[in-house]
């Protein structure tokens, strides 16, 4: 796939991994379940609901971001993973917009890394090339060792608005 994709909302799963594809546009998603890849210039998330599954998002050449305002909900695990260019150095991953509910345990492989959360929030494997920032409107922090280490190069600010952070 090629060129912008505004919406796809569909009653079962989305499947867009093919590595050539570029969404060089805003996109936006409504299914049970999504997988979507993009390797030109970055990956950009406006509305995103997954109703059963979790949404698996990939940029090989860019940062993975989300428009103002735009809320992503998931029903189960997630992951996010950003590369930069030839050189496959990690990029940033932005997914900062308070309306944000990420069920399940959510995996993120990027340099630096900003998520926020409606309320609670399980991270399983996090490797941050540079710094993470993690904001809770409510709720909990938990780390999933089953899922993996939390490797963070640069600084690490959790806020839990009155929640605990559990590390173990």
């Amino acid at each position: 796939a090629s060129g912008g994709l505004k919406w796809l909302y569909v009653a079962g799963a989305i499947t867009l991994t093919n590595t050539a594809n570029d969404f060089n546009g805003v996109v936006s998603l409504g299914a049970t379940a999504a997988a979507i890849t993009d390797s030109v210039g970055g990956l950009v998330l406006d509305q995103i609901d997954t109703t059963a599954g979790g949404l698996v998002a990939v940029s090989t050449n860019g940062a993975i971001t989300q428009t103002a305002n735009s809320v992503i909900t998931t029903a189960a695990d997630s992951s996010f993973t950003a590369t930069a260019t030839v050189n496959g150095l990690a990029a940033d991953i932005v997914l900062n917009n308070a309306g944000n509910n990420f069920t399940g345990v959510l995996n993120l492989d990027g340099a630096n890394v900003l998520v926020q959360d409606s309320n609670a929030l399980t991270l399983g494997h996090v490797s941050a090339a540079a710094d993470l920032t993690v904001t809770l409107a409510a709720g909990n922090l938990d780390f999933d060792p089953v899922s993996g280490n939390a490797t963070v190069v640069g600084s690490m600010a959790i806020t839990t608005n009155g929640g605990n952070v559990d590390l173990a």
